[in-house]
């Protein structure tokens, strides 16, 4: 159902597209005559144009996790903003064919389509890099997340009373910290891990002073990283 309401959705727009450059199209080929390169360069501009719309709103469409955004603006603004453009040096080169050179019209019409071109693929990387920063982010958390799991499941095996109610209060310590993360608590993130690791071993082999010790060094860690994350915000 979801790709059908897509494959709709991308039919329309793209039979929305060709009818307003067909009706435009019409409108040109029968009022102006005597066509040369001048008017063909601002004809093939404007084809151009017309397909880049297309094209560009059929990707942000398709691949809807994040929005493509350069300095601010989302790619589809600048789309609209490229197609008006393109729209107006068109004409306006077919229009006074007579009185431009061809030269003309192809250094007008080219300058904003160059700078679209350029502002896409801007705006596309950087859509890939928050991607994947969001992609890593979002996987040690769910990382760090499953620690709870595995302290519940040290608590139920601790023959150790003292150990036991230390291990349930790290597992509240977990459950209650912030679960966000960025660059500025990677390390400390990757030192609970570890320490996480070590108190696995220490209760398996029922080292109960290293565990304990272990235990108290993840909630110091615990509350630095939580400072940092609220400091980093």
């Amino acid at each position: 159902m979801k790709k059908f309401k897509e494959s709709k959705f991308i039919i329309g727009f793209s039979a929305i597209l060709a009818i307003i450059f067909a009706v435009i199209s019409l409108v040109v080929f029968l009022v102006l005559k005597d066509l040369n390169a001048t008017f063909w360069l601002g004809y093939i501009f404007l084809a151009l144009a017309f397909v880049l719309a297309e094209c560009v709103v059929i990707f942000l469409f398709k691949n809807k996790k994040k929005d493509a955004i350069f300095l601010g603006i989302p790619l589809v603004t600048y789309t609209l903003i490229y197609l008006g453009v393109a729209l107006a040096c068109s004409l306006l080169f077919m229009v006074l064919k007579d009185f431009v050179p061809w030269q003309v019209s192809l250094i007008v019409n080219i300058l904003p389509f160059a700078i679209f071109i350029v502002v896409a693929i801007f705006a596309i990387l950087a859509r890939s890099v928050v991607e994947e920063i969001n992609e890593n982010v979002a996987k040690k958390v769910r990382n760090l997340k499953s620690l709870v799991v595995d302290v519940d499941l040290m608590v139920e095996t601790c023959q150790d009373d003292e150990l036991k109610n230390k291990l349930k209060k790290l597992s509240e310590t977990i459950k209650y910290s912030d679960p966000m993360s960025n660059d500025a608590v990677a390390d400390v993130e990757d030192r609970i891990i570890a320490k996480m690791a070590e108190l696995r071993v220490y209760n398996e082999n029922g080292q109960i002073e290293d565990a304990t010790k272990a235990v108290t060094s993840l909630e110091i860690l615990y509350v630095e990283r939580n400072r940092k994350l609220a400091i980093s915000k």
